[in-house]
């Protein structure tokens, strides 16, 4: 066992040193910042942590700018993953891409650059998508999965499918899941967050009761909720 433990940790060493010699994807870091916690995504233990204090897991402020741990990580707070992709003109060659596939059949892809990750002007962490970012001294900074200026929409079920920041992933108040639409109604223990709603997969706006298919094709809106439904902003 031992053996084949070392053997592991030797491939992935060398897979590492393989994929560094790759430039880093267009763009990534060089974003204006002033604490390490606005470049990338926010360590879990942000939201209880003073913001000095608060870490990134994907890069770090280095004299006012974001500089990405590794070329990994993309975008210009170094909050997107990359991927690595084969050289068409040469196979033997690979780089680093900030474009994800879509998924809603066109097979296009999407730079996941084009939409911020966090940014959005606070004043407390439910402002930042509820649970989807955290708020660093006014700023928005979200969370693994999240993204636009206040952390209101997954990659996954948002962006991949070609939808715009207006159109969230949940964040409605609820009191029940029939509160919900397509989704369920979220209470956390002690309170500290409000009962919000969270949608299930291919479910969108902030009460999670459109299709997400039927929103990117323009074949519905999400509806106008009163504003003591809105927790969170968009």
């Amino acid at each position: 066992v031992m053996m084949a433990s070392g053997v592991l940790v030797a491939a992935v060493a060398a897979f590492a040193l393989v994929v560094a010699q790759y430039p880093p994807a267009p763009g990534s870091g060089g974003a204006p910042c002033k604490l390490n916690g606005e470049c990338g995504v926010p360590a879990a233990n942000c939201p209880s942590l003073p913001a000095q204090d608060c870490v990134s897991l994907t890069g770090s402020c280095v004299n006012g700018f974001c500089a990405c741990d590794t070329a990994w990580f993309c975008c210009g707070n170094c909050g997107g993953a990359a991927t690595l992709e084969r050289n068409m003109t040469d196979p033997s060659q690979f780089y680093w891409s900030s474009f994800v596939p879509m998924l809603d059949g066109s097979g296009r892809y999407v730079d996941q650059c084009s939409v911020p990750y966090g940014g959005g002007a606070c004043k407390s962490n439910t402002d930042c998508g509820v649970i989807g970012g955290v708020c660093l001294q006014g700023q928005c900074a979200c969370f693994k999965g999240y993204l636009c200026p206040f952390c209101s929409m997954s990659q996954n079920y948002g962006l991949q499918y070609g939808l715009p920041c207006s159109i969230p992933d949940g964040g409605a108040s609820c009191k029940s899941n029939a509160d919900c639409g397509n989704g369920t109604c979220i209470i956390e223990a002690g309170g500290a967050i409000p009962p919000y709603c969270q949608c299930n997969p291919l479910a969108a706006c902030a009460d999670c009761t459109r299709n997400t298919m039927d929103l990117a094709q323009n074949k519905t809106t999400c509806p106008t909720l009163s504003p003591d439904r809105m927790i969170a902003r968009l």
